[in-house]
């Protein structure tokens, strides 16, 4: 059974899967309106992917976070590689093309989680999860564990 990964802030930890942040602001893969959650393959990217997010906080002054675990059937992934996917999908700021791709995604249920590249470490994948999918409530979410930032980073 595949999983991924999901660091959020503890004080939101109790709406970590709705998708109200991403809703609220868009991302890579969605725009405002659109509610996804980001997932990450595994710990370390999921690690460097909240990093790249906290850019210009100094890491003693990082909020205490905690780490999610979801874990799902390879039935409800669909997966894309770079080349089904926009150009410019990988720039920074993210393009209005990759967010309409993801918006598409959502609006068509197409399935419940979207296995795409990572733009922080390539070769690496994240995974999106779909809140408004009707088979999301077959992703197992576990309990948290707080997330303990090594300074050296």
């Amino acid at each position: 059974m595949p999983s991924s990964w999901r660091i959020v802030k503890e004080a939101w930890s109790h709406a970590a899967f709705t998708g109200e942040g991403s809703r609220r602001w868009p991302g890579r893969w969605n725009s405002r309106g659109i509610p996804v959650v980001y997932t990450a393959e595994n710990r370390s990217l999921a690690i460097l992917e909240t990093l790249v997010n906290f850019e210009g906080t100094e890491r003693s002054r990082l909020p205490p976070c905690v780490l999610f675990e979801a874990r799902f059937d390879a039935r409800l992934v669909e997966a894309v590689v770079p080349a089904m996917l926009p150009p410019g999908w990988d720039a920074y700021p993210a393009t209005p093309a990759t967010r309409e791709f993801g918006d598409r995604w959502v609006a068509e249920l197409r399935t419940a989680v979207l296995r795409v590249p990572s733009v922080v470490t390539r070769g690496e994948v994240n995974y999106l999860l779909n809140p408004s999918h009707p088979d999301f409530e077959r992703i197992e979410i576990q309990r948290p564990d707080p997330v303990l930032w090594d300074s050296r980073l």
